[in-house]
């Protein structure tokens, strides 16, 4: 569930597509897909933020945010949720919720992010991998 706050995305600016996990690939025009339970359905943690291991300490334009944690959920049904919990400039942890409809080809995915945009993403094994605006983030399953 996610905590609403008057106003942490006005004082994190750019960094709320960031941590909306707002995930991107252009040009693909496939059709969803069911997803096969075996290879990707489940639950993935994030590991790392930019190589660096939770909690991270990123930056992003002009704001340095602390992730703490954050999960993505992969249902069978071609869909996901992203949970990400942070603390921007304001020093009060948010958590921040967006689901996803997912086109795949192959190990390449796309996400459309529910009122977030799309991100590109990568799934090999049991690691998913995606960039979002510049910064890589790694969830293991």
């Amino acid at each position: 569930m996610a905590t609403t706050h008057s106003q942490p995305w006005r004082q994190v600016g750019s960094i709320a597509f960031l941590f909306a996990t707002a995930l991107t690939v252009g040009g693909c025009h496939a059709a969803p897909r069911t997803l096969d339970t075996r290879d990707a359905a489940g639950v993935y943690t994030l590991a790392s933020v930019d190589g660096k291991e939770l909690p991270a300490t990123v930056k992003h334009g002009d704001d340095v945010v602390e992730v703490r944690s954050g999960k993505l959920t992969i249902g069978t049904d071609g869909t996901c949720l992203a949970v990400t919990n942070f603390v921007p400039p304001s020093g009060r942890v948010i958590t921040r919720e967006v689901r996803a409809d997912c086109v795949v080809e192959g190990e390449r995915w796309t996400m459309r992010w529910k009122g977030a945009g799309t991100t590109d993403g990568t799934l090999a094994g049991t690691t998913f991998t995606m960039n979002n605006e510049g910064l890589n983030f790694v969830y293991r399953k």
